[in-house]
């Protein structure tokens, strides 16, 4: 099935900094419920729009707990490697902040 997202480069994805605090959500928790990112980041729409184009990208995946009627979402392993590189990004700029207060 082909999803309404077309494939690209994940950098595109990154300009979004709803999309951003997605992956960082998610990776900060290793999982959630798909009901949290509603509530702890944002009631808009567009959020379940986002979570369909990160699950078509490869990047979250999302499946229902047993014996409950919540979803739960995770990162994939490619999901989990941007997560890193986006904790590796947040280090570099709060180590420049800092250097850039004490200069």
């Amino acid at each position: 099935m082909k999803g309404k997202y077309s494939p690209g480069p994940v950098s595109e994805l990154l300009e979004s900094r709803l999309v951003i605090s997605l992956i960082m959500f998610v990776g900060d928790r290793g999982h959630c419920r798909k009901l949290d990112l509603f509530e702890e980041l944002s009631s808009d729409p567009v959020v379940a729009d986002r979570i369909v184009m990160l699950e078509e990208r490869g990047l979250l995946e999302t499946y229902e707990v047993p014996r409950s009627r919540s979803l739960e979402i995770a990162l994939t392993s490619e999901g989990r490697a941007v997560y890193r590189e986006l904790l590796e990004i947040d280090d570099i700029l709060r180590n420049l902040r800092t250097v850039l207060r004490l200069g």
